[in-house]
This record gives C-alpha cells, structure tokens and sequence, in this order.
C-alpha cells in the first residue's frame, strides 16, 4: 500500500493535526477568521455571508478559511459557544448564592449580560439574530446542547425570580416564567440599536435593572 501522504490525507485529520503543533501562530489565524466572520454575519447574515466574505474580512483566500475550518457553520458555532457557556454558568452560579437576596442576583444577571454583549460584540448579537433552526437544520448534538444551554439560561433567571416571588421581595400577576421570558427579550432586543460606540453597557444594564426590579418590588 502506499504511503499516505498531506495531499491524500482527509482534510479534517491535516487540521487537528496542525491545530496540536500550530501553537500561537495557528490560533491567532484562527481568531483572525472567527473575527472577520463575526463581521461578515453581522453585515450579511448567516445565510447572506460566504467565505469568499469571510475570507476578504480576514485578509486572506477562500481556501485559507477552508484549512482551518470545515464550513461556515463550523466557525459559527465555535464563535458563540463558549460566550454561551460563560453566560449560563454565570447565572446558575447566582442562583446557587445564599448572600444574595433574590432582587440582588436579578440585577447582577440583567447587568452580566449587557455587559457580555459588548464584551463579546457582535458574537451574540449574530447568535441572538439567527432563527437557529434555519442555521443548523441537523439534529446534530451541537444543535441539542444549544438548546439545553437555552433552557439552563430560563430555569435560571426564572428560579431567582420565583425565589423572589415566594419571599414576598418581588409582587407580579405574571408567572415566572413570564416575567423570565419578558426580562430576557428585553436585553436581547438590545441587538437591534446597541453598539460599543454607543457607550459603555455597564450603565445601560443598571438602567434595565432599575426598570424590572422598580416594577417587580412588593408595595
């Protein structure tokens, strides 16, 4: 048999290969791709955007995005996980927090999200814009840990404002959930007008918070 050699080599294998001896110089183009992805999907859309598009923004060819990734869907979601990640384990670090009164873990989980959103601008605005069953039609298990990354997300928000329901902290009509669903729509709305020029998000978050927990105190 002979030999096997780069050019016959699946692909994928020549990737994984290079991204263990790459070392700092193959990560940083990979950064470099995720951020001119970032920029084509927000300018374009997900479905709109090539990798010709990807690769004019990343200052290189087609077939260089084509090395270090498998398709568009693949960098997509390598940009967002891990932001994902960050902000579920925020939450459910809150819930777990005894020094915290319920009102207290709402502010600092509507202000952690603002503030996560300039952070990893535009990232999760691209992720929040996307309808995701149009971007990943597989049932692949990326596409079920996102949506269990989802629901960790709601039972969270929703257990600290139960929590405050039930220590008479917070009054509503609304169920929970409701109110989870309605804290959380606001702050993603913010996709639609927030950008880092716009100023800091810090202070906007503070400003979210005040709304919902002005409207949610017991009288």
């Amino acid at each position: 048999m002979a030999e096997e050699t780069g050019t016959t080599r699946p692909l994928h294998e020549r990737r994984t290969s290079a991204r263990e001896v790459g070392g700092g110089e193959y990560e940083a183009r990979r950064e470099d791709i995720l951020a001119g992805a970032a920029s084509a999907f927000r300018e374009k859309g997900f479905h709109g955007a090539t990798l010709n598009d990807i690769a004019r923004k990343s200052g290189c060819d087609r077939a260089t995005v084509y090395y270090y990734f498998s398709s568009k869907l693949e960098i997509f979601r390598e940009m967002v996980l891990d932001h994902i990640v960050e902000n579920i384990s925020h939450a459910e670090a809150l819930v777990k927090r005894s020094d915290l009164s319920p009102g207290e873990k709402l502010r600092e989980a509507i202000i952690q999200l603002m503030t996560s959103y300039e952070a990893h601008y535009p990232d999760l605005f691209i992720y929040i814009q996307q309808d995701m069953s149009q971007v990943d039609t597989e049932e692949s298990e990326w596409s079920e840990a996102i949506k269990d990354l989802s629901r960790r997300y709601d039972r969270a928000i929703t257990k600290v404002i139960q929590d405050g329901i039930d220590a008479g902290e917070f009054s509503t009509s609304l169920s929970a959930r409701t109110v989870a669903y309605a804290v959380i729509g606001m702050l993603n709305w913010a996709h639609r007008w927030y950008r880092p020029d716009v100023g800091p998000s810090r202070p906007i978050g503070v400003g979210f918070a005040d709304l919902v927990l002005r409207g949610l105190r017991s009288r």
